[in-house]
């Protein structure tokens, strides 16, 4: 763990470096990610990591809410 991290987000590469354990990075610390495709190529799309997560009892939130301390 990160001390004092409110945010972190896990980018492009998932499928390639996590493989069928992607998800475990909420598990691990993580509370955000890129879904859809990437700048170079093509990810999930956001409608099927929607799934597979819920699937795994994860909430997802709707709305963004921002730190006290951003602007």
């Amino acid at each position: 763990m990160i001390p004092n991290a409110h945010k972190i987000m896990v980018a492009g590469g998932r499928e390639l470096m996590f493989g069928d354990e992607q998800y475990e990075i909420f598990n691990r610390g993580a509370n955000a990610f890129v879904i859809g495709d990437y700048l170079t190529t093509s990810g999930k799309t956001p409608k099927d990591d929607v799934e597979a997560l819920e699937k795994l009892g994860f909430k997802i939130a709707k709305h963004v809410v921002k730190m006290a301390d951003e602007k």
